[in-house]
């Protein structure tokens, strides 16, 4: 068989096979082997037509295989966490790169000559000449439900690229997000219109905070940023026990960037204890972490906390600091000879944080109705608010907390200044209760701001001024709060009600904190859920008349001085009465066996079984019969009086004789009441002939068991005791007779006080 080949053909075969790899020219070589005959302008071969397919069906069948290409760079010099690397021509910006000795870095730099990369890590292991290989990837970091409260080691955090450090192996069911996107565009967006509750009440109150909004919360250092935002973290704790749906639900993600590794591990362990970490999410880079990483912590937080965004869920970021992340931007800027600017940092610093926040949104309807709240922080030198970072955050921000050194130390916490502090989402952002309560609460704590800095110098001010001084003190008062202790919405808008209206007004200052923990004590919480829906004239009623009565009653109080002790004790002498008629008294004596010669005596010796002794189920026990004789003594008054002086007599030590024959002859009565009583009662007269009965019944009146009952005066005793006809005479008297017993030591005592 001859094959023929056209001269174009051969040419257009020749043109496009012979710039190919030489797999295929090497093919349409061994074609010439076979060759017969051969023309320039006709190819013809002579050749099997079966031997020739099989050939190149065979070349052409090797040569397409499948096959990657790798792009590879060299590191021309490393030093100070930036590595220069030449031949990575492709590169995209913000590309992970991985070096030959595993750490990774990302390009931030794209220069003609060489690629400008920042090392995740430490730079040591890296040398000149060491291959670096594209990973194709931009930056991006695990994102899901799958990141709440992972906690292994101390610090129990995620690290700035989102790899798990807590000892409790890989993430499980979790998505991959890229730690720079572009935020949400203007439709996409609604206005911020739904509450985030803070609990703290100078914040609920004065700075009202929505879901999707940016508020600043700026400071110098240890003033308490810091404790908002961790406040704000356990706030979410009541509030997502009461969601209904996931949508209802607020989860928190905290970024540490450079702190301090024991300051992240003790808020773990804050978390941890108050069970808030199972909504929670710590990204950290400590101060130890190199730049890049505390450059790059910030957007990891914010891409996990996208991911409950962008599924119609809520979620709450906290940067702690931005200040800090702006140091480290401007140490690698530096180092890849960005050219400086303002207090040496780049151009695009703001840009830096503008992007950052801007990822901050409350979604529309259409889009999943998702929110994204941002609480940035960061740190001023000397309350220099003008600075150029703070500056620069404060107008990307929808608002700020301004915190003050001085306030701080004066004991106000939250130490917020109320006249810089503002939300530029106001009251939108607000319960409508508590729009109502704390109307005229910001206008009123600035004019008392302003007031009490002049009255420092004079003594001379009118009434409306003292007035203003008045109210601003308790108004400051009211809003104090302990720390890791939010206080849910309905009672913060109780306690600001109370205090505008002026029911703190009479109070000193270190009653009101008293005042305010016993009416949330107190209030019945229908009446305090009521208060959520909004405070009208018919819904003011009960809460006023409420307050009032707490407010009478610490003022009644007050008016006591020191005689609340007295009506304590009051209280335990009736409520002691009313226990010991309860019982029957031989249950009351058995109660009470002191001071006994020979041990305590049986109740009733006729009727007890003998401890050895198996009592017989058969045979009932007979009723104690009342003795028939009751106005016969079992002693005589001599003997009585003996054994009494033997038995109580360091009681008249100090008396005169004839003090010491009235208290005798008083004692004299008092027992033989008591006698009647026991014989009424059943009591046989062998019994309490016995000597340690007598002196069991003694101890009882005597001794310190019942000095309680010494307290007040007979007449109120008797009233006290009388319980109803359901109740045997025999119990009355017996009352009555331990009554007069006390009152007996009262009058001996006052008797010793009139001697001396």
């Amino acid at each position: 068989m001859v094959c023929q080949f056209p001269s174009f053909a051969f040419r257009g075969f020749w043109q496009n096979w012979v710039r190919l790899p030489h797999g295929p020219f090497a093919a349409f070589l061994l074609c010439f082997e076979k060759v017969k005959f051969f023309n320039l302008r006709r190819m013809e071969f002579s050749v099997r037509a079966a031997e020739l397919t099989t050939l190149l069906e065979s070349r052409i069948t090797n040569f397409y295989t499948n096959f990657q290409v790798d792009e590879i760079g060299r590191v021309v010099s490393v030093g100070d966490g930036i590595a220069r690397v030449y031949g990575l021509n492709e590169i995209q910006a913000g590309e992970m790169v991985e070096f030959a000795s595993g750490v990774k870095g990302i390009a931030l730099n794209l220069e003609n000559e060489n690629v400008g990369i920042v090392v995740f890590g430490s730079d040591t292991a890296i040398k000149e000449g060491d291959l670096v290989k594209r990973t194709g990837s931009i930056v991006d970091v695990p994102a899901g439900k799958a990141m709440l409260g992972r906690v292994v080691d101390a610090l129990g955090v995620v690290d700035a690229l989102g790899v798990p450090i807590d000892g409790r192996g890989a993430l499980s069911d979790h998505e991959r997000r890229r730690v720079e996107v572009k935020a949400p565009g203007i439709i996409e967006r609604k206005s911020v219109h739904e509450p985030m509750q803070t609990g703290l009440k100078a914040v609920d109150s004065l700075v009202p905070i929505g879901r999707g909004q940016r508020e600043l919360i700026i400071g110098d250092r240890q003033t308490g940023k810091t404790a908002i935002a961790i406040d704000t973290i356990l706030n979410q704790k009541q509030m997502n026990s009461r969601a209904t749906s996931e949508s209802e639900t607020l989860y928190c993600v905290y970024v540490a960037i450079g702190q301090k590794r024991s300051t992240v591990a003790q808020l773990v362990q804050i978390l941890s204890e108050a069970n808030a970490l199972e909504y929670s999410i710590l990204v950290a880079a400590t101060a130890s972490d190199p730049a890049p990483l505390q450059y790059l912590a910030p957007y990891s937080g914010c891409a996990m906390g996208e991911y409950f965004r962008d599924n119609g869920m809520h979620a709450l970021i906290i940067y702690d600091d931005l200040s800090k992340q702006a140091v480290a931007y401007r140490q690698m800027s530096l180092l890849l000879r960005r050219p400086p600017g303002r207090e040496a940092f780049p151009g695009d610093v703001f840009y830096l944080h503008s992007r950052l926040l801007e990822r901050a949104a409350k979604r529309s309807d259409q889009t999943g109705a998702g929110s994204l709240t941002a609480l940035p922080v960061i740190e001023t030198q000397a309350g220099d608010v003008s600075a150029y970072i703070p500056t620069n955050v404060i107008s990307i921000t929808d608002g700020q907390i301004c915190l003050e050194t001085e306030l701080f130390y004066r004991g106000i916490r939250p130490a917020i200044n109320v006249g810089l502090s503002v939300s530029r989402v106001g009251s939108a952002a607000q319960l409508k209760a508590m729009k109502q309560v704390c109307g005229s609460l910001k206008l009123e704590l600035t004019q008392y701001r302003e007031v009490s800095a002049f009255a420092q110098f004079g003594s001379d001010l009118d009434v409306a001024t003292l007035a203003l001084l008045n109210r601003g003190a308790r108004l400051t008062k009211v809003l104090k709060q302990p720390q890791y202790a939010p206080l849910p919405i309905e009672k913060q808008i109780l306690v600001i009600y109370a205090a505008v209206n002026g029911f703190c007004d009479q109070m000193t200052l270190d009653k009101i904190p008293q005042y305010e923990s016993d009416i949330l004590k107190t209030i019945k919480s229908e009446l305090l859920q009521s208060l959520k829906g909004g405070i009208t004239s018919e819904r003011k009623i009960e809460p006023d008349a409420f307050l009032k009565k707490k407010k009478k009653y610490l003022h009644m109080m007050k008016k006591m001085k020191g005689k609340h002790i007295i009506y304590i004790l009051r209280s335990l002498f009736f409520l002691l009465i009313k226990l010991m008629s309860s019982f029957d008294l031989t249950t009351l004596l058995d109660f009470f066996p002191l001071f006994m010669e020979s041990g305590s005596s049986s109740r009733v010796p006729q009727s007890e079984p003998n401890v050895n002794q198996t009592p017989d189920p058969a045979t009932p026990a007979e009723p104690l019969a009342p003795d028939p004789d009751l106005s016969h003594p079992l002693l005589d008054k001599n003997t009585r009086r003996t054994e009494l002086d033997e038995h109580v007599g360091f009681h008249f030590l100090g008396l005169s004789e004839s003090h010491k024959e009235r208290v005798l002859d008083t004692q004299v009565k008092i027992e033989r009441a008591i006698e009647k009583a026991l014989l009424s009662d059943g009591y046989s007269r062998d019994e309490l002939n016995a000597r340690n009965k007598r002196n069991e019944i003694r101890g009882f009146l005597f001794y310190p068991k019942g000095k309680l009952l010494s307290l007040g005066k007979y007449e109120s005793y008797v009233k006290e005791v009388e319980f109803g006809t359901h109740r045997s005479q025999p119990y009355k008297n017996i009352i009555d007779a331990i009554s007069s017993s006390k009152l007996f030591l009262t009058k001996v005592k006052k008797i010793k006080r009139w001697e001396r």
